[in-house]
């Protein structure tokens, strides 16, 4: 086959293309609109880059950069029937709902009846909008760039695993550094890992409680869920169910206070920084002759640690290799290490491989739904949104009210 000439067109503004072909799906969404006037476009023939937010030319491989000239192009429904006999890089930062899912479908059905080829990179987790997925049925290969997501969900499922009752997170002590619980301090609404993930896991498994008016505090002390935040660049540590500062030479406090029937510890180590609290966890192990699970969030080069009870979600860095095998059109099965709607699909990270810590749910779920769906449905965005007013009211007072 001969080598493609490639033509690479980014298009501004996936929000305002969307908005304007379909206002009353989008009615509202101002986000995406403010972006709209930010874009940059790049042009190569038979291809065609299509992002929601400023353009990041260094994922196209520089062999297919020789032609690159910048264009201002507003695209509308009718312009996507022009695509045909093309690959597409189609990527969305925008989180995505039911809404947007429903408007993809539309776009990739009309791309793929005129013969193009589909790569959709979507920074939002696909169990997060399940089952709002049939756009997917014409798309190529999906790379998930939700990566945070992928690990603090495995991380809690593996807690929720050695917990094991009825799905429920109790009898445990959960560690996080200065990555995931900068900001506890002010509250749970004020730390991402907290009000974006663990809240709405216990949320969830604890529903009942909170319906009946019990609290964060409440629901945490009564199931023995200890949590502390450690900051080896302030030295300190903070009890986050207690709201105390122990100070960092007072370790006594703490050695009382940390014990559990199961102990974790959640952390990120982006270009080697996080070794400092890593050797902190390690050492307290040790002088407390603890069992403590270690789970590290790695980006860029890092020593791979052959610690005891220690795992790392390692993430890959480039698209280099996928991108450039999609311009080229090579088979891409190979980069299929991951589940979901489409038919490859891709997880840029070295954890990704059979018999790893890491799971897709919903293949779990096939094979044991009772176990894994009651922990699976607190992680879909889709279905939260879709729940009853007095549901929603409950999850407002559980979240701001302590």
């Amino acid at each position: 086959m001969n080598k493609k000439k490639i033509q690479i067109i980014a298009i501004i503004a996936m929000a305002i293309m969307l908005i304007t072909a379909c206002p009353l799906l989008f009615k509202g969404t101002t986000v995406m609109e403010t972006h709209a006037q930010e874009k940059v476009n790049y042009v190569y023939e038979n291809a065609y880059y299509i992002s929601d937010s400023t353009i990041d030319c260094s994922l196209i491989p520089p062999e297919n950069k020789e032609e690159i000239s910048s264009v201002g192009i507003f695209a509308t429904e009718a312009e996507y029937s022009g695509y045909k006999d093309c690959s597409i890089i189609f990527e969305v930062h925008e989180k995505i709902d039911y809404v947007i899912a429903n408007y993809l479908e539309i776009i990739f059905s009309e791309m793929k009846k005129n013969n193009c080829r589909i790569m959709f990179i979507s920074y939002t987790d696909e169990i997060k909008y399940w089952p709002y997925t049939d756009f997917l049925d014409y798309v190529d290969i999906h790379i998930n760039q939700d990566l945070e997501s992928v690990f603090i969900n495995n991380v809690l499922y593996q807690i929720f695993l050695a917990c094991q009752k009825h799905a429920k997170i109790n009898n445990c002590t959960i560690i996080v550094d200065e990555n995931f619980g900068q900001g506890i301090e002010n509250g749970f609404k004020e730390c991402d890992f907290f009000y974006y993930y663990f809240i709405p896991y216990i949320r969830e498994v604890y529903m009942d409680d909170i319906k009946r008016g019990k609290t964060n505090e409440d629901v945490l002390i009564e199931n023995n869920i200890k949590l502390f935040y450690i900051d080896t660049n302030k030295d300190v540590i903070y009890d986050i169910v207690n709201k105390t500062d122990i100070s960092e030479v007072d370790y006594w406090d703490f050695d009382i206070l940390l014990p559990n029937e199961h102990i974790f510890a959640i952390g990120k180590d982006i270009m080697g920084k996080g070794k400092p609290w890593i050797e902190k966890i390690i050492a307290m192990r040790e002088r407390l002759l603890l069992s403590i699970e270690m789970y590290i969030y790695t980006e860029g080069f890092v020593l791979e640690e052959d610690y005891e009870n220690f795992y790392r979600f390692s993430v890959v860095p480039s698209l280099y290799y996928v991108i450039k095998d999609f311009l080229d059109d090579n088979d891409l099965i190979d980069y299929n290490n991951w589940g979901g709607a489409c038919e490859i699909n891709y997880i840029p990270s070295n954890s990704i491989f059979w018999g790893a810590w890491t799971l897709y749910f919903y293949d779990e779920m096939e094979d044991d739904v009772e176990t894994v769906k009651p922990f699976a449905y607190f992680l879909n965005y889709s279905q939260r949104t879709t729940q009853g007013e007095d549901d929603r009211g409950v999850d407002r007072r559980y979240y701001y009210n302590y």
